[in-house]
């Protein structure tokens, strides 16, 4: 794993904002979730989010290979990136494909950390296991 983003995420912002001929493609999954998590209901509404901001607070996670490359054949970074937004903690995961100049989101959801304060603090206080108390 990289300790610094693999893609440019200013170059991927940038491809967000322009609104004829997009080279950001959500993927199914992540529309689906966009829907359900965080009420955007189409890939115009998520590239409109993005590019206007809507990921607040945004915090590189990690980098990896594409655990569901199709053709491991030629290996895909994924750089994924938790944000904030309406209270809710998100993750945002995406690539880009330097053959076709395309950026692929893979994922937009509520993030698997979202509650970890909330964890943190119960097992301080004994209220589930792992904490100080145990």
């Amino acid at each position: 794993m990289l300790k610094q983003p693999y893609h440019d995420f200013d170059a991927f912002l940038k491809a967000c904002k322009v609104r004829a001929r997009s080279r950001v493609v959500v993927l199914r999954k992540a529309q689906d979730d966009a829907r359900n998590d965080f009420g955007l209901k189409t890939s115009g509404e998520i590239l409109r989010f993005i590019a206007n901001g809507g990921l607040e607070q945004l915090e590189f996670i990690n980098s990896k290979l594409w655990e569901n490359n199709p053709d491991p054949s030629r290996p895909v970074i994924v750089d994924g990136y938790e944000f904030v937004s309406r209270m809710k903690r998100g993750y945002v995961a995406l690539m880009f494909n330097k053959v076709t100049g395309y950026w692929t989101i893979k994922s937009f959801h509520i993030s698997d950390n979202a509650n970890l304060p909330f964890v943190d603090a119960f097992k301080k206080a004994g209220f589930i296991s792992g904490g100080d108390n145990e």
